[in-house]
């Protein structure tokens, strides 16, 4: 059995996977000497959820007497609890108010008290606003009200609330207001009577998040009139002054009052500490405490623990309590690291899931491309598609560490050079392990989907769920044929009536995607290591990808693309509808709303594994690597994934927008799309079959290796660009993948 070695130290808690490796690794490692890639467990919390019975709540402030929550009823009034986190019981405020509280918070003497925005006056059936009152509410250790007091009206006209006021430990109020005369923002500053005391003018574009630290002073996050909005601030009552304090991370969800640090930062991903010098460091991975990043808000405590407000898909709030791990915990837990660059967040969500159902094993991730941030969050998802920008230098860490004999349990494929990883004996065959598996029958499964995975007889990565691409056209035009070689995809094209183009507008980046890189196995002999891209076909694809329009020159008439796209397949101008099925309803869509009741085929894409055309995406592919001593655990999370449950699970969790290889959950997927439903469309029956039958036999699997689609992608430039022949670039291409593909042996 491996040996797990836990370092406890003040500032850091470590699990390495201890072993006796050699530095470098060599191909065909036969002995299994244990996983080796250290992770760093200071930042894996432990997640319990809390016993919130049943409440939609709301929580707004953090006191020494409890948390206080608020409770939206069905009515336009609300209720308000102090809810004890250690007891996990809540008791109600009887509060005379009947809306939420804009702000709550404990009194210098110990008292809670909340604040209120008041409507002034309503008339018949319409709401009139003729401005807004505010009252306090102060409550005594009964929770009853004992003082109502009507706020003046020199409080800041700004609608109050948890992101605008704030209270020190000395009573005195802060309030964001844009009351100057040139109508900027201030900070107002109000005694314990709400008496001014005074005025903090900034000049920035934007204020927010107010918050008291935990030496007392008064932060908030800024924003610059340049947009720049991850600043943190503070503003000194005594001199009447304010200043940057330090920068926080892009997308910083909120700054919290800290229990054990000055301040803590709640991103998208974690919590971070700030220290009174304004240095940061991470506190909690929500990913590796089994909370995917769909963390609502948090709230710091005290003991170093959050309150978590969680939202996952399925839509009902869920509430966790986040603590360290204990010395026991850490002891007899086996910890499995799984590593990649860009993790995809469906791995991320099925790793917590099986985390929470597990007391033996816990899986740890580690993604290099954290280490290496991009700022550009809109690359994440195009065309509905998980997309992430990836810096070079993440996978060149990655890689590194492999050389380097640092190994973890479990890959995440994504984006990996799989051939170089693999030629090079650190991936586990997995076929043998399905095979002796008495869970597992071939026969409830998409095997050709399964077995498309496999690389030569290895099946070395498998995926869960999928995503189906292909092309439909009308039968009358290309016949019944599907599945087509490259020489006979050609030869259709080549077919095409006069008045007709082949795809509806596109560019010439997607025609690459399309044709060139990603038909690029297609051209590649896995068995024989060797490509064969230097054909006539290919070079008849890479002329086809040159006659159309860049994207720069389409997006010169941006507005009218998609009606102009949609135009010419509604009028029957386009040969080819080139889409992706991620639910079965997806091709309903396609056939009916653009050939209406004309019979189409499935013509998919040029096809040289015996299959129909079409392609498939796996949402995320992990692999079992050849040093791991956990290969138990790791099949229980493969099987797991495997589940009837999970496939179900799997789709469900993904808005349907994902495909399962569980043959009985995908009949009932397929089903499901044929029930009338108001106001959405549904599939006919001969639909459904079409596409069921259609799924038997793809076999391409998509899995492209980015050092090929590199060389694909940089001589097909220099070919557009003029700079060489498309003889040329085919030639130059064969030669680079060539020499590339021997170097992995």
């Amino acid at each position: 059995m491996k040996k797990w070695i836990a370092t406890i130290t003040a500032c850091m808690i470590s699990v390495m996977m201890f072993s006796g490796c050699d530095k470098l690794i060599t191909k065909n490692q036969s002995a299994k000497k244990g996983a080796t890639l250290e992770m760093d467990l200071t930042t894996s919390y432990v997640a319990e959820e809390l016993n919130m019975q049943g409440m939609r709540a709301d929580p707004i402030a953090v006191t020494s007497k409890g948390i206080i929550m608020t409770y939206w009823k069905s009515t336009s009034s609300s209720r308000m609890y102090l809810y004890d986190p250690e007891q996990q019981t809540y008791t109600e405020f009887q509060k005379n108010q009947p809306h939420a509280p804009a702000y709550a918070t404990q009194l210098p003497d110990g008292r809670l008290c909340a604040l209120y925005n008041i409507i002034v006056e309503k008339k018949g059936s319409q709401t009139i606003y003729d401005g807004i009152q505010r009252v306090m509410e102060i409550y005594d250790d009964n929770l009853q009200v004992t003082e109502e007091i009507m706020l003046p009206e020199t409080v800041p006209t700004l609608e109050l609330s948890r992101l605008n006021t704030i209270m020190d430990s000395q009573g005195r109020w802060y309030f964001i207001a844009d009351d100057m005369e040139d109508g900027s923002y201030n900070v107002n500053i109000m005694d314990e009577n709400f008496q001014l005391i005074g005025k903090i003018p900034f000049d920035m574009g934007f204020c927010n998040d107010l918050v008291v630290g935990k030496s007392g002073k008064i932060y908030a996050l800024v924003a610059t009139a340049e947009g720049n909005a991850n600043q943190l601030y503070y503003f000194d009552a005594d001199t009447m002054t304010s200043g940057k304090f330090c920068d926080i991370p892009a997308h910083t969800r909120k700054i919290m009052q800290g229990s054990e640090h000055e301040l803590y930062c709640c991103t998208e991903t974690d919590i971070e500490s700030i220290d009174e010098n304004g240095t940061l460091k991470e506190i909690v991975d929500y990913r590796n405490s089994d909370l995917p990043d769909d963390v609502f808000d948090a709230y710091a405590i005290p003991n170093s623990e959050f309150i978590i407000e969680y939202f996952p898909d399925g839509g009902r709030m869920e509430y966790y309590t986040l603590r360290p791990r204990t010395d026991e915990e850490l002891k007899n837990v086996q910890f499995i690291s799984l590593a990649g660059v860009g993790i995809h967040p469906k791995l991320v969500h099925d790793v917590c899931e099986f985390n929470q159902s597990q007391t033996d094993y816990h899986i740890i991730m580690k993604d290099y491309a954290n280490d290496y941030p991009i700022a550009d969050y809109d690359e994440y998802y195009v065309d509905g598609n998980y997309k992430i920008n990836i810096d070079p230098k993440a996978l060149e860490a990655f890689e590194n560490d492999l050389m380097n004999g640092i190994v973890p349990d479990m890959i995440c494929m994504d984006f990996m050079p799989y051939q170089q990883i693999s030629n090079k004996g650190l991936l586990e065959d997995l076929a043998p392990m399905l095979e002796n598996d008495e869970r597992f029958n071939p026969n409830d499964y998409y095997m050709n989907l399964i077995d498309g995975m496999k690389k030569g007889d290895k099946l070395e990565e498998i995926g869960f769920s999928f995503t189906l691409d292909t092309n439909i056209a009308k039968t009358e035009i290309v016949g019944t044929q599907q599945g087509r070689t490259p020489d006979e995809y050609i030869s259709m094209i080549e077919q095409l009536p006069d008045d007709m183009e082949l795809l509806p507008i596109t560019s010439r980046e997607e025609m690459t995607n399309h044709f060139l890189t990603g038909s690029q196995e297609a051209f590649i002999d896995r068995n024989d290591m060797t490509s064969h891209f230097n054909c006539e076909s290919f070079v008849k694809l890479l002329e086809l990808a040159g006659s159309f329009q860049t994207k720069e020159e389409l997006l010169g008439e941006e507005q009218d693309y998609y009606a102009q796209y949609y135009k010419k397949l509604n009028e029957g101008g386009a040969l080819l509808d080139p889409f992706s099925i991620c639910n079965p309803i997806d091709y309903h869509n396609h056939h009916h709303g653009f050939f209406k009741d004309e019979d189409v085929t499935f013509v998919g894409y040029p096809d040289t594994s015996g299959g129909n055309g079409g392609r498939y995406r796996m949402n995320y592919t992990v692999a079992l690597t050849s040093y791991s001593t956990q290969a138990k655990p790791v099949w229980e999370f493969i099987m797991a994934q495997l589940s009837a449950q999970r496939q179900a699970r799997i789709c469900l969790r993904n808005n349907n927008q994902t495909l399962p290889l569980l043959r009985s959950t995908m009949q009932s997927y397929l089903k499901g799309a044929t029930v009338p439903t108001p106001f959405m469309s549904y599939a006919s029956e001969t639909e459904i079959k079409e596409l069921g039958d259609y799924l038997e036999n793809v076999r391409m699997y998509t899995n492209n290796d980015p050092y090929i689609t590199n060389i694909i992608t940089e001589e097909a430039e220099m070919y557009f660009s003029e700079d060489q022949t498309a003889e040329k670039c085919a030639e130059m291409i064969e030669s680079r993948v060539n020499l590339y593909l021997s170097e992995q042996q």
